[in-house]
């Protein structure tokens, strides 16, 4: 017990000293602990920047750059795409080729087997003067029947006298019943199978069959809309108020731009370069030149159309019918017609665009299922524009406004006019070679 008490005693002698020690071996191995897992740390870190750098130094060296395996992958891809393209482009034209190319069977051997129109004086002309009778003894009283409309017989009407007292069917006086669902008011649509009374060319053949192609195609979506009435007293379309293809359907003023349109127009002076994707302006109202069609003669249908021109707007004479026919017959893929120059430098090959203009007076309740009818048509129809109860302008100057107020009381419904403008796809036959030429030239390849 006693020599406890003296090494306690000599403890409290010395205990600052011996406090000094305790602290100085804390210190100690305070240090070594930390130091030991910064050490850790830092061999950790030193492996994986030793391993980045290997790797890279291995990139760099490598004798076969992975480039150039990058490349023939990205080749391969395009060549995949390319034959997917192709498959699409010849089931489409195969498609369309079968139910919507179709020609009457007196001139399959003339026309129908072939993928292009022929050549001049190709055709005999007895084969395309009977085309010009059979179009408009035949086939335009198919299309009045797909609607189910009167058919009443056709005569040259020029664009002066299409709104006289005669010309436009209206409306019924007496108690007695429509027999047909649908009345077709358009005076002028059957002007331009009219050939200005002349034998048509061979490329005048082909373009009327398609214009045929499209306006049966409109036809059977007013047709189905109108499939579930009984009459014309509950049918959804009650009249066809204009319908146009091609040339009277090019827009002097495209996507929306013009008088009664949303879109502004900036003209650019003319000592600047147009900015490319700028409409062109070029005409009084912000309006597109119209190209002359001579051989209408005076049976000028289309807006803007000047009767018996002779020259197009620049003055300059156009001396034969087929150098006209590709002025505004196309246009592009934002609605814009195309010279005959820029059908030859259009990106798009696999299809040319028709242009349409469809008004009619419908119940507005049936929009929706007529804008589906024509999306569900066999011929690809793309719809631009809807506008519904436009202010029209007729040849006499007047606002027109084709919806009978009477209709409407009688029927106990709104009826609404509804003009529709759009695009027809017309499938061109499949040649990738002519993609492969887009593409040199920078155009933008689409696949249909």
């Amino acid at each position: 017990m006693n020599k406890v008490k003296e090494f306690l005693e000599k403890v409290r002698r010395h205990q600052f000293w011996i406090l000094c020690g305790l602290v100085a071996l804390f210190g100690v191995a305070t240090w070594y602990l930390g130091t030991a897992k910064l050490a850790e740390q830092f061999t950790k870190n030193k492996a994986k920047v030793t391993a980045a750098k290997s790797t890279a130094e291995t990139v760099l060296n490598y004798q076969d750059h992975p480039n150039d395996k990058f490349t023939v992958k990205i080749g391969d891809a395009k060549a995949e795409q390319v034959k997917k393209v192709e498959k699409n482009w010849k089931e489409l034209y195969t498609t369309q080729k079968q139910n919507v190319y179709v020609w009457p069977a007196y001139f399959v051997k003339d026309f129908g087997n072939r993928d292009a129109p022929p050549k001049k004086d190709e055709v005999a002309e007895g084969i395309r003067n009977f085309y010009s009778r059979h179009v408009k003894e035949v086939q335009l009283k198919e299309l009045v029947a797909i609607v189910d409309a009167e058919w009443r017989e056709l005569k040259p009407v020029n664009a002066r006298d299409a709104a006289l007292p005669g010309n436009i069917l209206t409306h019924r006086d007496d108690n007695t019943a429509p027999k047909h669902r649908v009345t077709w008011n358009d005076p002028t649509w059957a002007n331009p199978f009219f050939f200005n009374n002349t034998t048509p060319t061979e490329l005048q053949v082909w373009y009327a069959q398609e214009e045929i192609w499209v306006l049966k195609a409109l036809c059977k979506a007013i047709a189905a809309t109108n499939a579930d009435s009984t009459g014309a007293h509950d049918t959804s379309i009650k009249s066809i108020e204009e319908i146009a293809v091609g040339y009277p359907a090019a827009e002097e003023a495209p996507n929306g731009t013009g008088d009664l349109r949303v879109k502004r127009i900036t003209l650019v002076p003319i000592a600047t370069t147009p900015d490319p994707n700028a409409a062109t302006i070029s005409a009084p109202g912000g309006k597109l030149l119209r190209p002359a069609r001579p051989h209408l003669g005076d049976l000028a249908s289309g807006p803007g159309m000047r009767l018996g021109a002779a020259v197009d707007e620049t003055g300059a004479a156009l001396t034969t019918v087929d150098q006209e026919l590709n002025e505004w017959r196309y246009v592009d893929l934002t609605g814009k017609p195309l010279t005959k120059e820029d059908l030859a430098t259009v990106s798009f090959q696999e299809f040319r665009l028709l242009p349409w203009r469809l008004r009619v007076t419908l119940d507005q309740r049936k929009l929706d299922d007529f804008l589906v009818e024509i999306r569900n048509s066999a011929m690809p129809l793309q719809v631009r524009q809807v506008r519904i109860n436009p202010e029209l302008t007729g040849a006499t100057g007047l606002i027109q406004n084709p919806t009978d107020p009477s209709d409407q009381l009688m029927s106990g419904i709104t009826l609404v006019t509804v003009e529709l403008r759009g695009s027809a796809y017309l499938i061109n036959p499949p040649d990738m070679s002519k993609i492969s030429t887009s593409r040199e030239a920078g155009g933008e390849v689409i696949s249909p």
